[in-house]
């Protein structure tokens, strides 16, 4: 047995045949697994409200030129 670098390894396939690929995969002994965190449900989609503030936050930081920011004690008319 030897000692190597660790590999990531990126699987794809049928959720229901998940467990039995891995067991085979770690029988056969070309991967060991070790599970990071337990799975869970996925989650609920985004609110739009706040894809849209994000989306609004991203595309104010990507901009080429930052104005200055307002002054908090100067009043607005």
């Amino acid at each position: 047995m030897s000692i190597v670098p660790m590999q990531r390894v990126v699987l794809c396939g049928m959720a229901h045949e998940r467990d039995a690929v891995l067991k085979v995969l770690q029988q056969v002994g070309c991967l060991h697994l070790i599970p990071l965190k337990a799975s869970q449900p996925l989650e609920p989609e985004a609110d739009p409200r706040r894809r849209r503030a994000t989306a609004a936050f991203q595309h104010l930081a990507d901009a080429p030129v930052m104005r200055r920011p307002w002054p908090a004690r100067r009043q607005i008319d």
